[in-house]
């Protein structure tokens, strides 16, 4: 995604490197991760056919979108609002007219999946339970959207390149505004949204991942000096050899925790009660 819409900064892609072992991944949210991989996809797949939309591509576009609703309903809401960002955004606000005919028409190509996902939130009650804005802000401030292994402050390297880089471009970039964009209203939507609705939870975590994902994608494509482009590439594969011997440490130990507990079940005489 990052070389098509800017072939010259294909090396920024390593900002990608924090999120690989995100904590909904280290957690088993797989259907999650691989709904995030569907977006990408999708948003690559709308983009690259720009001047090229054939009933044939908004039949694969249904395809893809359905495919992402069932990998995850929350992370296909996501999806259907990044595409009416980008589309408003590309189109401009005022021209009501052409952004308006692009929305019907993607609203027509995921029709099945918004049915199945209205029907399934109108069919049943749920409880909603929300998070303090203490809360709220401690994962921000700690980002506990990226998995930390050994429970230590190791986002320094992370939290200055992207803030160093944040504020280099803030006051130029204008290209690509629609990430930034989605962005900014995900992360409102993650002080609004509750952490939990019914069984389904830890969607503030899941939104605020969504957030930092589209806003690195905005800081990988703005333009910048070779110099500093290498720089933060030194300084986050430093930053991702500490999280992997991170990553050692912590499948050593919780493997022989593992060990542990099946010994431990060894010494239960069958058809035991545990209370």
């Amino acid at each position: 995604l990052v070389l098509l819409l800017s072939p010259d900064n294909g090396k920024m892609s390593v900002l990608i490197f924090p999120l690989i072992y995100s904590a909904p991944f280290i957690s088993g949210f797989y259907n999650f991760s691989l709904a995030l991989i569907l977006l990408l996809v999708i948003l690559y797949f709308w983009i690259k056919n720009n001047e090229s939309r054939t009933i044939a591509f908004y039949i694969k576009l249904s395809t893809l979108l359905f495919l992402t609703y069932l990998a995850h309903s929350f992370t296909f809401g996501v999806l259907c609002l990044s595409l009416a960002v980008i589309i408003i955004t590309k189109k401009g606000i005022k021209n009501y007219k052409e952004w308006l005919v692009d929305g019907i028409k993607v609203a027509i190509a995921a029709l099945v999946p918004i049915v199945l996902g209205v029907s399934f939130v109108l069919s049943r009650e749920s409880e909603y339970s929300y998070l303090t804005n203490e809360e709220l802000w401690y994962q921000i401030t700690n980002f506990k959207f990226i998995y930390s292994f050994q429970r230590e402050p190791s986002f320094w390297v992370l939290i200055y390149v992207l803030f160093s880089l944040f504020g280099s471009v803030f006051f130029k970039a204008k290209n690509n505004l629609a990430l930034i964009y989605i962005a900014f209203i995900l992360f409102g939507l993650y002080f609004v949204l509750p952490d939990g609705v019914g069984y389904a939870s830890v969607f503030s975590v899941r939104t605020l991942l969504l957030s930092f994902l589209f806003f690195i994608l905005w800081l990988a494509l703005q333009k910048r000096n070779k110099i500093i482009q290498y720089l933060i590439i030194g300084l986050l594969f430093f930053y991702q050899n500490y999280r992997m011997k991170e990553l050692a440490d912590w499948s050593v130990n919780k493997n022989n925790k593992a060990k542990e507990l099946i010994a431990l079940g060894d010494l239960i005489p069958e058809n035991s009660i545990i209370k």
